[in-house]
C-alpha cells in the first residue's frame, strides 16, 4: 500500500515538473521581443514600384523561409514577428535579378525599414517542357491571374495593335460572344457582370468600334489582374469577375518615349522625371479612319474615329507618403452629314483619381482616393421632310457620373 502511495506521489511530482518547465519555456518565448521589417521594392532603373515581388527571410541554420510576403500595388511589403538574430533577406521578381541582403536584428529594436531596388534581367530560354502532378494544396490566390503587358505584346495581334481584352479572352474560363466582340464573358457571366477598374476607378463600357476593340492602350498599363473567383470584399458591385488594371508611373531615369503606327491607329507615349521626387507618364492613341474618308471625297460614307488619353503623375512627399494623380479620357464619334440630313453618335469615358498612399506603421498600409468617373452616350438624327420641306431633328443623351 505504501509503495503505491509513493509511486503516485512520484508520478504527480514528475508531471508537475514537466508542466512547470513547459510553462516557463512558453513564458520565455512569449516575452522574446520581435520586430517588423517593411519597405518598398522598386525598379532600380525606372524607380517604379514592383507589383507582386516576393520577399523572404531565412536564418543561417536552414535554407527554409522563416517569413514571406508579396508586395502590393505600391511595392510595399511587411515581415512581422522577427526575433533577434542573423538572417538573410531575399527579394525577387520575374524579369529582375534576385537580391539577398544579410541583416542582423538586435534586441530592443522596434521596427526596421528596408527599401530594396532590383535590376532588370532579360530572360532567354529555349523550349521548356514541364511535367508534374497537380498540387493538391489550396492556393491563397485561387482564381486570380496576373499578367504583364510585355507578355501581351508577344501575342498575335490584329493589324499590329495589341488589345488587352482579346489577349485575356485566351485565358481559361474566359470566352467571347463572337469573333468581333472584345467583351469578357467569365465563368458563364455576361460582359456587364465584370467589374473593370483602371487605377481603382470604374470604367463603363470600355470599348471602341462598337465593341471590336478595348479602350485600354497596352503602352500605358503596368499591371493586369484578373480575378475569376473568390473575389475579395473590396471589389463589391459585380457578379462574375474583376479586371483590375494599373497604369505606369513613368521612369525616373530620363525623358523618353515610344511611338507606333498600325493599320488601325497611331499611338505615342511620353514619360520621364519632373524632378528628383516626381515622375509623369502620358499616352495617347487615335484612329485615323476619318482622315482616309476625307481623302476619298465621298460624302456618302460616314466618318468614324476614336481617341483615348492616359496620364499619370506621382510625387514622393517622404519615405512614408506618396501622392498620385491619374486620369483617362476616351471618345468614339460616328458622324454622317449630307446637306441638312445626317446623324451623329458619340460615347466615351472620363476618369480621374487623386490617391494618397501612406505607411502608417511597418505592418499597416493605407490608401486614400478621391475618384470621379463619367460615362456619356449621345445621339442625334436630323433630316428634311420631303412633303413639307421642313427640317427636324431628334437627340438623346445619357450620362453616368460617380463620385467616390
Amino acid at each position: 500500500m505504501k509503495e503505491r502511495i509513493h509511486q503516485r506521489r512520484d508520478a504527480i511530482i514528475y508531471h508537475a515538473i514537466i508542466l512547470i518547465s513547459l510553462l516557463s519555456a512558453h513564458l520565455l518565448t512569449a516575452q522574446t521581443p520581435t520586430i517588423t521589417i517593411s519597405g518598398i521594392i522598386t525598379d532600380s532603373t525606372s524607380g517604379e514600384a514592383l507589383v507582386g515581388a516576393t520577399v523572404t527571410i531565412t536564418d543561417g541554420k536552414s535554407s527554409s523561409a522563416r517569413r514571406g510576403a508579396i508586395t502590393n500595388k505600391f511595392g510595399f511589403y511587411s515581415l512581422q514577428n522577427i526575433a533577434p538574430g542573423s538572417y538573410q533577406l531575399s527579394a525577387s521578381s520575374i524579369g529582375y535579378t534576385s537580391r539577398t541582403i544579410p541583416i542582423t536584428v538586435l534586441s530592443g529594436e522596434q521596427s526596421r525599414k528596408l527599401n530594396i531596388q532590383l535590376g532588370s534581367r532579360p530572360i532567354e530560354s529555349g523550349q521548356v517542357i514541364v511535367e508534374g502532378k497537380s498540387d493538391k494544396g489550396i492556393s491563397p490566390s485561387i482564381g486570380r491571374i496576373d499578367l504583364r503587358p510585355e507578355f501581351l505584346k508577344r501575342l498575335p495581334s490584329l493589324g499590329g495593335e495589341v488589345d488587352i481584352f482579346r489577349a485575356i479572352q485566351l485565358l481559361p474560363g474566359v470566352k467571347a460572344s463572337s469573333e468581333l466582340s472584345s467583351g469578357l464573358y467569365v465563368r458563364g457571366g455576361s460582359a456587364d457582370e465584370t467589374l473593370i477598374l483602371l487605377d481603382g476607378v470604374t470604367v463603363y463600357n470600355p470599348s471602341h468600334l462598337g465593341g471590336f476593340m478595348s479602350t485600354f492602350n497596352a503602352d500605358a498599363i503596368k499591371d493586369i489582374r484578373l480575378i475569376k473567383g473568390s473575389i475579395p470584399a473590396e471589389y463589391g458591385g459585380r457578379l462574375s469577375s474583376v479586371l483590375d488594371l494599373t497604369m505606369r508611373e513613368g521612369t525616373k531615369e530620363k525623358f523618353s518615349g515610344t511611338a507606333g503606327i498600325s493599320l488601325i491607329n497611331s499611338r505615342l507615349t511620353l514619360e520621364g522625371p519632373i524632378n528628383e521626387n516626381s515622375t509623369f507618364m502620358v499616352s495617347g492613341r487615335r484612329m485615323y479612319l476619318d482622315l482616309f474618308t476625307a481623302l476619298l471625297g465621298d460624302s456618302t460614307i460616314p466618318t468614324y474615329y476614336f481617341y483615348d488619353v492616359n496620364a499619370k503623375a506621382n510625387y514622393k512627399l517622404s519615405d512614408n507618403d506618396r501622392i498620385y494623380l491619374s486620369g483617362y479620357f476616351g471618345r468614339d464619334v460616328l458622324d454622317y452629314t449630307s446637306g441638312s440630313d445626317g446623324f451623329r453618335i458619340d460615347w466615351g469615358n472620363a476618369t480621374g483619381n487623386f490617391r494618397w498612399a501612406h505607411i502608417l506603421s511597418p505592418s499597416v498600409f493605407s490608401n486614400f482616393s478621391a475618384i470621379a468617373t463619367t460615362y456619356s452616350f449621345g445621339s442625334r438624327v436630323g433630316g428634311t421632310d420631303e412633303a413639307t420641306k421642313q427640317q427636324g431633328s431628334f437627340a438623346t443623351s445619357t450620362n453616368i457620373r460617380d463620385l467616390t
